[in-house]
């Protein structure tokens, strides 16, 4: 299974509309702030997509995550077959 990192995902959106398009990626996303932490939460379970959520900067999770690819908040899409 391919992972995806979400770094600073905000709501969640970007990340949650790949992991939505790409139901064999595991989506895991990293925000600093408090606020947007439960946002994003809330999202994925209101979208019914799972998503593991990383309180912190991508500094302090890089390590936790064995394969990423990276959702840039730029909007840069990733197709996967």
């Amino acid at each position: 299974m391919v992972e995806i990192l979400d770094i600073g995902s905000g709501s969640g959106i970007l990340g949650l509309l790949v992991a939505r398009d790409n139901p064999k990626l595991s989506l895991n996303q990293s925000e600093i702030q408090e606020e947007f932490q439960f946002l994003s939460q809330i999202n994925s379970k209101c979208n019914k997509i799972e998503a593991k959520m990383y309180k912190g900067s991508f500094l302090l999770v890089r390590c936790l995550i064995k394969s990423l690819i990276f959702v840039f908040q730029i909007r840069l899409f990733i197709t996967v077959m």
